[in-house]
């Protein structure tokens, strides 16, 4: 493990730490400030509740990434688990901000009862994907699992690939979002460039609006391909 400290000796503002942590949970829990970095994999519970600063893991994380943060950044280079930025049992918020980047694959129920902040899986994500979400941004670069949005109240759910609608979501019109391009450029400049192509960035989207079981005010955008765009 490795630290570095202000001049002043005050606490330090970036911590590295070498080898396998898929078994060490709680890593970075409620950190406010500084730099978590972690070259190799993380176990469960990474970033829950962080209020500021980065954690950065060079391999895998387990589930519930970044639960219940309010601030701050997070960053797996590699697959996350389940529940990446949702609630923990018993409670009814998930994540309220702060920006969660999975460069893999992500499990199930991603952003479950998230209400603010920006969540962006650049490759598949699995079922419930942003289940209960009352607000902020779930960007999925490749593919959603079944049951996308279900009981959403508010925000928004991209999806650049494929995406089963559940019959409780309806089609309201065709357009290019400006405040997305806005956010997939966001994107891009923190380093998911290589995954986000131009029609994400340009093309049209087709909206709908749910889960009306919910009577819910959700946005569920997805991206045509671009014979359609």
């Amino acid at each position: 493990m490795q630290g570095s400290s202000p001049a002043d000796g005050s606490q330090a503002e970036r911590v590295v730490v070498e080898g396998d942590l898929s078994r060490v949970k709680y890593l970075g829990f409620a950190m406010d400030r500084g730099t978590l970095s972690i070259r190799g994999s993380a176990g469960m519970h990474l970033g829950e509740r962080i209020a500021g600063g980065a954690i950065e893991v060079e391999g895998n994380a387990d589930d519930w990434v970044g639960a219940q943060m309010s601030g701050g950044m997070i960053r797996v280079r590699g697959n996350a688990g389940n529940l990446v930025g949702a609630t923990l049992p018993g409670e009814k918020q998930g994540a309220s901000g702060g920006c969660i980047l999975i460069h893999g694959d992500a499990g199930g129920e991603v952003g479950a009862s998230m209400s603010g902040g920006l969540i962006a899986v650049a490759g598949d994500c699995g079922r419930f994907a942003g289940v209960g979400m009352s607000g902020g941004i779930l960007a999925v670069c490749g593919n959603a699992g079944r049951r996308a949005g279900a009981g959403m109240t508010d925000g928004v759910l991209v999806c650049a690939g494929d995406l089963e609608l559940l019959p409780t979501f309806a089609y309201s019109c065709d357009y290019r979002p400006f405040f997305l391009r806005l956010v997939w450029e966001r994107l891009r400049r923190i380093g998911l460039e290589g995954w986000i192509q131009p029609r994400q960035v340009n093309g049209l989207y087709s909206r709908y609006l749910g889960d009306a079981n919910d009577r819910g005010k959700g946005e569920i955008l997805l991206c045509q391909t671009e014979n359609n765009a």
